[in-house]
C-alpha cells in the first residue's frame, strides 16, 4: 500500500494508528499530487491518539491543518475539540484568529471529501461558499 516512495514516510504513522491507515495515504496523495500543497508534513498528536498534515495549500500563504479519517470510523465532539487543542498548542497561532482545520473524510472508493472545521462560533461571512 505504501509503495510510492512519496508516502513511505507515512508508514510508521500508518503502523501506530491502523484505523486512520488508509485515510493517511488517500489523503496524503490528494494532497500532496491533485491538490498540490507545499511543506506537507505529518505529525503524530499522541495526545489525541491521531496522525494529522499541515501544509499550505495551493495559491495561499496560511498553512491549514488536515485530520484525515474513515467514513466508517467513529468519531466525537470531545475527539474533534481534542484535535484542535492539540494543534493549538503545538502550532500556536500569531494573529487572534479563529484556527481552521479540514477534516479529511474517505471513504471505501479512495474518494476523499473535506469539511472545513473551525474553533468557535463563525459569522456567515466567515464561511466560503
Amino acid at each position: 500500500m505504501f509503495q510510492n516512495p512519496s508516502s513511505r514516510q507515512l508508514l510508521p504513522h500508518a503502523e501506530a494508528h491502523p484505523a486512520q491507515a488508509l485515510a493517511l495515504l488517500r489523503t496524503w496523495e490528494d494532497l500532496s499530487l491533485a491538490q498540490q500543497w507545499n511543506q506537507l508534513e505529518v505529525h503524530d498528536l499522541e495526545e489525541c491518539d491521531c496522525t494529522v498534515f499541515r501544509g499550505t495549500p495551493k495559491n495561499k500563504t496560511t498553512p491549514a491543518s488536515v485530520f484525515p479519517m474513515a467514513l466508517n470510523v467513529h468519531t466525537s465532539m470531545e475527539k474533534l475539540r481534542a484535535v484542535f487543542v492539540a494543534l493549538e498548542t503545538r502550532f500556536p497561532t500569531l494573529a487572534p484568529a479563529v484556527q481552521t482545520v479540514y477534516l479529511a473524510i474517505v471513504e471505501k472508493d479512495s474518494s476523499v471529501v473535506y469539511y472545513v472545521l473551525k474553533d468557535g462560533i463563525v459569522s456567515p461571512l466567515e464561511v466560503p461558499e
